[in-house]
């Protein structure tokens, strides 16, 4: 639908690819179809797409697409030396898987993975070739059920995608296909990769498609046997017996992986871990009262085992700090006057029992703020007689009460309050009257 350039950014002396759409094709169906599929890369992020830096249109019209320049072949360049060992195979797909699934998550189905798509790239550092999905022209959004991301023409008279890559629902009906057409695909060209040949082939267009619809299981040497089950399940015509995920697929096919496609298995796992995380259980900030509140399905959210940090996900909005701080200062205030109550109710208690309460064992109160009074009641002893001028009153002995502070070995401190050790009034004083006086 378009041709590719190689082509240097002027202000930054990057080498990109520029994508220009053929003046042949540039009616309006394929304008919008080139415009969308801009669009489409850039909401995805994975190493294994295509990295799309700008799209726009020349000054005559035409649309073009700004993408990461690539170094390397296409898979289908080197299937035409010969099938690909198993362990590299599936690191392809695994690899393939990756960018797949981060189109799934966005409710993007590429419609056309083939060989021609699913590019080698070489790295700059010489370590090997890495996977990168390529031309998403085709790519539909499930949540697009008004045309199929496409436009009313192309809906009444094309059928979109290679024959000898479609799944039997796309060469039904390709406007209601689902990410599990793309786990056909990848079973596909697995098969070609580890065989050498297309497990449905014919002459026509027609004939291809029949096989696709009705011919028989396609063979596998004794050599697949334990991969042949895996690819089967793919092929599966009723799409409800396939794997239910992409990352399904990615999975089933670690045990065939070198330490590469496992690595990469990983990282899927985890991001379908954190996705799952982030649909089941939205977290929100309450601003008003500062707490988090939590809202979770009747599920479980926890699937799987969390390993670590780095395995956890959450998404939330944080209180500012000058939110906060009123709440703790209104504690604080009523801790304070808690403690201030206290102290008081005890001084008065002391004060209003302290006539009455002689000979009374020691008591301890326990304070909100773990602090422990030990309250030691002051004793007023008297022995008043009549007064005549012979008589002289007995002594009245008044022991005002003191309060000593002192640190326990253990514990919370205590507040000792013992009587005091000041001399006792004379009883010319405790009368009132001058000293000498009878």
């Amino acid at each position: 639908m378009g041709v590719v350039l190689a082509a240097t950014h002027i202000a930054l002396g990057e080498l990109v690819a520029v994508k220009v759409l053929k003046a042949a094709d540039s009616d309006e169906d394929a304008r919008g179809r080139f415009l969308r599929e801009g669009k489409v890369l850039a909401k995805l992020r994975s190493p294994h797409v295509v990295d799309v830096k700008d799209v726009g249109e020349l000054d005559d019209g035409t649309p073009y697409m700004v993408m990461e320049f690539l170094e390397g072949s296409s898979l289908a360049h080197e299937l035409l030396k010969g099938p690909l060992p198993v362990p590299q195979a599936t690191d392809i797909v695994i690899e393939a898987c990756h960018a797949m699934a981060e189109a799934h998550r966005h409710g993007i189905v590429h419609r056309d993975l083939k060989p021609d798509n699913i590019y080698l790239s070489v790295h700059a550092l010489g370590s090997g070739t890495e996977v990168k999905i390529i031309d998403f022209g085709i790519s539909k959004l499930t949540h697009d059920t008004q045309n199929g991301g496409v436009s009313k023409q192309t809906q009444g008279n094309m059928v979109l995608g290679s024959p000898h890559y479609m799944s039997p629902e796309q060469i039904r009906q390709s406007l209601t296909v689902d990410g599990r057409a793309d786990i056909w695909a990848l079973g596909v060209v697995l098969y070609e990769m580890v065989t050498g040949r297309r497990p449905f082939d014919a002459d026509g267009v027609l004939d291809l498609c029949e096989l696709v619809l009705y011919g028989p299981v396609p063979e596998f040497p004794p050599s697949l046997d334990d991969l042949a089950p895996i690819i089967l399940r793919c092929l599966e015509r009723d799409p409800d017996m396939r794997f239910a995920r992409i990352e399904d697929l990615a999975e089933a096919l670690v045990p065939f992986a070198t330490e590469r496609g496992q690595s990469v298995a990983a990282q899927l796992r985890r991001a379908a871990r954190h996705s799952a995380l982030l649909s089941d259980a939205s977290i929100a900030l309450d601003h008003s009262s500062g707490a988090i509140q939590v809202s979770t399905p009747a599920t479980n959210v926890l699937k799987a085992p969390i390993s670590g940090v780095a395995d956890t996900l959450v998404a939330y909005t944080p209180m500012p700090l000058d939110a906060r701080r009123p709440a703790q200062s209104r504690r604080g205030f009523v801790l304070a006057s808690l403690l201030v109550s206290a102290v008081l109710a005890v001084a008065m208690f002391l004060v209003l029992r302290s006539p009455r309460s002689s000979g009374q064992e020691s008591g301890t109160l326990q304070q909100p703020s773990s602090m422990i009074v030990e309250l030691v009641p002051s004793t007023l002893s008297t022995s008043l007689l009549p007064l005549t001028p012979s008589v002289e009153p007995s002594v009245a002995t008044l022991r005002t009460p003191r309060v000593e502070v002192r640190p326990p070995s253990t514990g919370a401190p205590r507040a000792s309050i013992a009587p005091s050790s000041a001399p006792p009034p004379t009883p010319s004083s405790f009368l009132g009257l001058p000293d000498g006086r009878k």
